[in-house]
Formats: structure tokens, C-alpha cells, sequence
């Protein structure tokens, strides 16, 4: 079935009376699902777009009140644009298909009928490894910082790496006496982006929060976060002034940052942090990549660039060592770098070029030697040293083109992202029946 037919134009009646126009939405006969949500957009102009997300789990149907507006729907293979200019003019919107709505006119209401209910709440996100020490006091810092915005609900989900320690009994312990926390245990050890894809996995909210499980990210900056990406944003991160960190891994950081927004064409001045919030949509378009190494930043880069960060400090661990050693860290870098660009390849291409070019020189500029010096002996030494020279970039590009190819073929075999052992969460009592 194609989009457009998937995604009909519904024309609702408009009834004449003489105390003014009276329209009538059947439900039954109009709609094609039971209204559990209704509320109206307007007050926006022709520079605005509203609702750029595809919904998992509500259908919606717009309906043109008055002026007139446009909505985009994409289900990432076709593309239609409905032009909503006459009153009472509707369009239904199925799950999991992507659509904004702009070109509003200064006089445009739009109804929305919803499938679901609203869900306000706000969901933060934790990967935990070697965190039996430090866990339970972030916890208590977001609990404290949550119960002074009463306004928001919230979830805490907590996904154990399949630690080696006793993580997984700690955070299970706060699942079970608080409602507001679940607890998730992987299978194996996947790694840290492979857990948060677990944890965005069960994720319902309209923002969603990531942090660090060790401290560094303190609690009390969260709604520093989150009242900037009210403004309008799409994913705000924490630009920390001050790293707590060994030197040689804040020069790491700086090159790993530099590097990838040349690879990725990230926009100059744009921050990448681990203690970020974003809104619901940007986490369903993560959530499509099937990649058995996902590479988080380089998703968010991928779906939005209406990105803003936050100076904020960089609190101090509250326990332990970081995780990241110098192998994991190069890694996670190869990871960055061979996720969302070919340009490593173009690069490789590119030296193959120029060594060709400079090959073609020195055998000219030789043999010329050669005929005018001709009883200078040929240099061994040399030779032996460029051919070891232009041996080893030969292999470390095509490692890199191994790197490329491997990636495809754990995709072919859908080598799964995670795999969720067990979820605990706080027992609701029953009354008997």
C-alpha cells in the first residue's frame, strides 16, 4: 500500500444552523481508532514546525479548524505533502510515520485527535558498570532534584552491563522499593552505547535524559538542561568548563572531537557530551539503526542539527576509577569514525594517489640519475625503507576497509544489539477480586 493510501484526506461534514456552523466527528464512521486524547495547535506562524516525530505507539488524524497549514509525511521511502486549506479538511496519520506540520497561516487551528493518552513524563537514562558504590547516590541526587518540579513525572532506568560486580543486585534493590525506577540486566556485556539503546528502547516520554553512572554528571544541572531544550531544541548537552580528568585523556578528548566533526561535517562550535537531553523523536530515529556497535552522537548528529549545550561544572566521582582505559578508548573512537562517514575511505583513496604520483617521480627523477651518474650503485637501504614505508599504509588501509566491511556483515547476520536477561521493577499490590 502506498503513503498517500495509507494516509487518506478525511473530509468532515459541516452542518448548517442558524445559530452559526455546527460540525459533527463521528468517531465510528470518521476515524479509525478510539479518541483518547484531543487538543487544538495554534498561535504559530509560516517559520514554525510542530511535531517532527513518528509516534510508536499513537495514530493521530489533523483536522483544519480554520486558515490553513501544510503537514510532510514521510515513511523514510515516499514522501507526500497534504495542504490543509479548507475548514474541515482532515488527514489521518498512522503509527510510526514521520510528519511535521508548517507554512502556518496567522489564523490557522489545528485540531489533534490522539490514540493515546498524554504521556509528560521525563525518563533518564543510565548505563551501569562497576557502579554497586555510586549508583545509589546518584539516585538520591535526581530523586532530590525531581521532587522540586513536582510538575514533571519521571522514570529512572537503570541498565546493568552484565558487571562483574554486584550492580545488578543494588539497582534491583531501588527498583523494588521505589515505583519511579526500573532496572534492566543484559545478557553480556555490549557495551555502553548498546545498553542505552537497550534503555532508549523502553522509553515513552517526551524528553529523555542520558547520564553517567559515576558522579561526573551532577543531578542538580538537570533542568538546566531540560529548560533549555524547551526553548526549542531538539538535544542539549552539558559543556563542561573543568574536566576531573588526567591530562593525556583531555587531549584524547579534544582529538577525538576535532577528528570527528571533520569526518561527520558536525557544524564548528557544536558540543558532544554523555550527560544530554533530547526529545522523544530523536530517540525514535535511533532506535531504527540496527548497527551491532551504535555510535550515539553520530545518530543524534544524523537526525537533528538543532543542537545547544549548557556550561555547567564537572562534578568529581563519587567512587572508583573510570572504566575507559586506553584500548577501550581508542576503540570507541574507531567506532566514531567508521559509523556515520566514508571519509576515511576517501582518504585512503586520496593517499594512494599521491604516493602513486610521488612513486612515478622518484623512479623518474632515478632513472634519469641513473643515465647521467651511470656508475652510481643502486641505494638497497632506501629502497627497503619505502617499500616498508608504503607497505604499512597499505595495511592499515585495508584494515580500515575491513572495518567497513565487517561492519555490513554483522549487520547482514542481525547480530543483535543487546539482549535483556531480566527487568525488575516495583510490585503493584492487587486487591482480591
Amino acid at each position: 500500500m502506498s503513503l498517500k493510501d495509507r494516509c487518506p484526506v478525511i473530509m468532515f461534514d459541516d452542518f448548517g444552523d442558524e445559530r452559526g456552523k455546527l460540525v459533527v466527528i463521528e468517531g465510528s464512521q470518521s476515524i479509525p481508532f478510539e479518541i483518547k486524547r484531543v487538543f487544538y495547535i495554534y498561535g504559530s506562524d509560516a517559520t514554525v514546525v510542530r511535531g517532527q516525530h513518528a509516534n510508536r505507539e499513537s495514530e493521530f488524524v489533523l483536522v483544519n479548524v480554520a486558515g490553513t497549514s501544510k503537514v510532510r509525511i514521510t515513511d523514510g521511502k515516499e514522501e507526500i505533502i497534504v495542504s490543509l486549506d479548507r475548514p474541515m479538511m482532515g488527514v489521518y496519520i498512522p503509527r510510526m510515520v514521520w510528519k511535521d506540520m508548517y507554512d502556518f497561516s496567522e489564523d490557522s487551528v489545528l485540531l489533534v485527535l490522539a490514540s493515546t493518552h498524554y504521556d509528560g513524563s521525563e525518563y533518564i537514562r543510565i548505563p551501569c558498570y562497576r557502579a554497586e558504590d555510586t549508583i545509589g547516590k546518584l539516585v538520591d541526587g535526581i530523586t532530590e532534584e525531581m521532587k522540586k518540579h513536582r510538575d514533571y513525572d519521571y522514570e529512572i532506568i537503570l541498565v546493568n552491563d552484565c558487571s562483574p560486580d554486584n550492580t545488578f543486585k543494588v539497582i534491583s534493590d531501588l527498583a523494588r522499593k521505589d515505583g519511579h525506577i526500573i532496572a534492566y540486566d543484559l545478557s553480556k556485556n555490549f557495551g555502553e552505547s548498546s545498553a542505552l539503546m537497550a534503555a532508549f528502547s523502553k522509553a515513552s516520554g517526551d524528553y529523555i535524559v542520558r547520564m553517567d553512572d559515576d558522579g561526573e554528571h551532577d543531578p542538580k544541572y538537570l533542568f538546566d538542561l531540560i529548560d533549555k531544550l524547551e526553548e526549542g531544541y531538539d538535544y542539549v548537552c552539558a559543556e563542561f568548563r573543568h574536566y576531573h580528568h588526567s591530562w593525556y585523556k583531555r587531549m584524547g578528548s579534544r582529538f577525538n572531537y576535532w577528528f570527528l566533526t571533520k569526518m561527520m561535517d558536525i557544524p564548528k562550535g557544536s558540543i558532544m557530551s554523555s550527560y544530554n537531553v533530547c526529545r522523544k523523536y530523536v530517540i525514535d530515529a535511533i532506535l531504527t539503526y540496527t548497527n551491532p556497535k551504535p555510535y550515539i552522537d553520530g545518530m543524534v548528529w544524523a537526525v537533528t542539527t538543532k543542537t545547544a549545550s549548557v556550561p555547567i561544572e564537572h562534578g568529581y566521582r563519587y567512587a572508583g576509577e573510570s572504566g575507559y582505559n586506553f584500548k577501550k578508548s581508542v576503540a570507541l573512537w574507531l567506532n566514531g569514525v567508521t559509523s556515520f562517514s566514508i571519509k576515511p575511505l576517501r582518504i585512503a583513496s586520496l593517499c594512494g594517489l599521491i604516493f602513486a604520483f610521488a612513486g612515478f617521480i622518484i623512479g623518474l627523477i632515478v632513472v634519469i640519475d641513473k643515465l647521467i651518474h651511470p656508475w652510481v650503485e643502486a641505494g638497497w637501504t632506501s629502497m627497503f625503507a619505502t617499500l616498508l614505508f608504503i607497505g604499512g599504509f597499505i595495511m592499515i588501509f585495508m584494515g580500515l576497509i575491513g572495518e567497513y566491511v565487517g561492519r555490513g556483515y554483522l549487520i547482514s547476520n542481525h547480530i543483535p544489539q543487546y539482549v535483556i536477561r531480566e527487568e525488575v521493577k516495583k510490585e503493584v499490590k492487587k486487591g482480591k477480586k
